[in-house]
């Protein structure tokens, strides 16, 4: 028979489970509420022990947990700044079929089943594709990187400052008249809205001369 003891458990007694369980040192973050997000594995993730609050002056780590069932959540990794993340469907388009987002558990199971329900079902599933969704926000970012750093290059050949990462189109420069894009980090868009025939010759010019000809 299950006793009140065995049922009553903390989040940070949780984690010193899933260590031993799995081998991982995972980690804690530190802030002061109820969402209690874990990482230093394969798969973050993240869960509610108690109600939510955010209480600058509340550690909930050692509280125990008053939900009957606990949620818990993949940490998908972030997209850039914004606040989205990459998802399965990024890779499927939709969610793969039985491929597992999140599980809850009964807490009234005790510590130890609720260690083993989050490697087994929550964690071991998402290994494979939270690698892949990181290879994603890498290739990503090189390429984000590649386009800013492709744009500063054409503000200085235009005697432009560089454009600002909080502006609209961070990497577009404009000059005489003309919109020149950094659309990948070796490719440019060149649109122009306006411009005068002495400008849009030159142009034209300039580009004959740097295009190599069709054998």
């Amino acid at each position: 028979m299950t006793t009140a003891t065995e049922t009553t458990w903390t989040p940070r007694e949780l984690i010193a489970e899933l260590r031993k369980l799995t081998g991982v040192v995972w980690e804690i973050d530190p802030q002061k509420n109820t969402a209690h997000n874990v990482k230093g594995g394969a798969v973050p993730f993240w869960f509610h022990g108690q109600g939510w609050t955010r209480d600058a002056e509340r550690d909930t780590w050692d509280e125990p947990v008053t939900k009957d069932r606990i949620e818990f959540r993949v940490n998908w990794p972030m997209r850039g700044t914004s606040a989205s993340r990459y998802l399965p469907s990024d890779v499927y388009g939709d969610d793969k079929p039985g491929h597992v987002l999140g599980i809850t558990v009964a807490s009234n199971r005790g510590v130890k089943v609720a260690a083993r329900e989050v490697s087994r079902r929550l964690i071991e599933p998402n290994v494979a594709m939270y690698a892949r969704l990181l290879y994603r926000k890498r290739a990503d970012e090189e390429h984000q990187n590649g386009k800013r750093a492709l744009a500063i290059r054409l503000a200085e050949a235009l005697d432009k400052p560089a454009p600002s990462d909080s502006t609209y189109k961070p990497d577009e420069v404009s000059n005489w008249g003309v919109n020149f894009t950094a659309s990948g980090p070796d490719s440019v868009r060149i649109e122009s809205y306006g411009v005068t025939a002495d400008v849009a010759l030159a142009l034209i010019a300039a580009l004959k001369e740097a295009t190599p000809e069709d054998d």
